[in-house]
């Protein structure tokens, strides 16, 4: 998930790597996979591209310029942090929306 291309650098936690092969099994079961390899990578995307545009805040962090985010892509729900200053973003978490095929395998 890491990726420097475009505005920000994306990256993740590393049981986000968990996360992501988790909802990919439970994508393939519920018959949905491009559809959540498609928000997956729409979701890298807008974060690389403009995360504050795409992503809703929901505080700041204690760092200058840090602000934590949650953001809906399809089926998923990626809470990130975005620094300003760095222009970085810091996927913390995905899981599926409540309510979806994901959820719900």
């Amino acid at each position: 998930m890491t990726s420097s291309s475009g505005g920000y650098q994306v990256d993740r936690l590393p049981r986000v790597l968990s996360q992501i092969r988790e909802l990919a099994k439970r994508a393939a079961k519920a018959g949905v996979q491009q559809l959540y390899l498609d928000s997956l990578m729409e979701s890298v995307r807008k974060l690389r591209e403009g995360p504050l545009s795409f992503a809703d805040p929901v505080y700041n962090t204690q760092k200058e310029g840090g602000v934590t985010c949650h953001a809906i892509e399809g089926p998923l729900v990626v809470h990130c942090v975005v620094y300003q200053i760095e222009k970085v973003v810091l996927v913390l978490d995905i899981k599926p929306l409540p309510g979806s095929k994901l959820e719900q395998s």
